[in-house]
């Protein structure tokens, strides 16, 4: 099984408006599964499903949280080649609000995008993509943003179960949502090797 918990700390800037703090919590569970294909590599699959919870500031400017609970579903996926150097990860998400924020309805969402990834060393991955999000339903259908994406990960050497994870985003095209640019840091714990 896979289990995912998101608590994160945001810094936002729009025009002359700053705002940081806690985000909204997003807690996800699901199965996960992987299949051998011999001499073609390794496929890997990671299915799972929860919810968000609004703890971030709502009322801020720019807004650190949505100030509603939203249901959260998707899946991952990852090819490996034979000798693990080589990988493609693919990632779908569907956020649908379950509840309202001050009578305001808002669009569902869905995220996808992929990262074409290569191992250098026993510690350092490196990996870009592409990454978008589309609205869907009133009152934003069809505004939609796609970033380009990068990512470096660095595995302890000491403990290979623990990775930190660098992801930077940039926006490239976007309807009616605003140009962005992020960083995320991630840390991991793998259950199995």
């Amino acid at each position: 099984f896979f289990a995912i918990g998101a608590l994160p700390y945001k810094f936002l800037e729009n025009g002359n408006q700053e705002s940081s703090g806690f985000g909204d919590l997003t807690l996800k569970l699901g199965p996960r599964g992987t299949e051998d294909l011999g001499k073609y590599g390794s496929f890997h699959w990671i299915t799972a499903v929860g919810t968000s919870f609004p703890l971030g500031d709502a009322e801020a400017k720019p807004a650190l949280g949505a100030g509603r609970y939203d249901f959260k579903g998707g899946f991952t996926t990852t090819w490996l080649d034979a000798k693990k150097k080589n990988e493609c990860t693919t990632a779908f998400d569907y956020a649908k609000p379950l509840t309202l924020y001050q009578g305001r309805r808002a669009s569902d969402e869905i995220n996808a995008g992929f990262i074409v990834g290569r191992k250098l060393n026993d510690i350092w991955r490196v990996g870009a993509g592409l990454r978008g999000t589309l609205k869907v339903g009133e009152p934003n259908d069809s505004d939609y943003i796609l970033k380009a994406r990068a990512l470096m990960r660095y595995t302890f050497p000491q403990n290979k179960m623990w990775h930190l994870e660098l992801i930077a985003d940039r926006s490239i095209e976007t309807k009616n949502m605003p140009e962005e640019i992020s960083g995320a840091l991630l840390v991991r714990y793998n259950f199995k090797p």
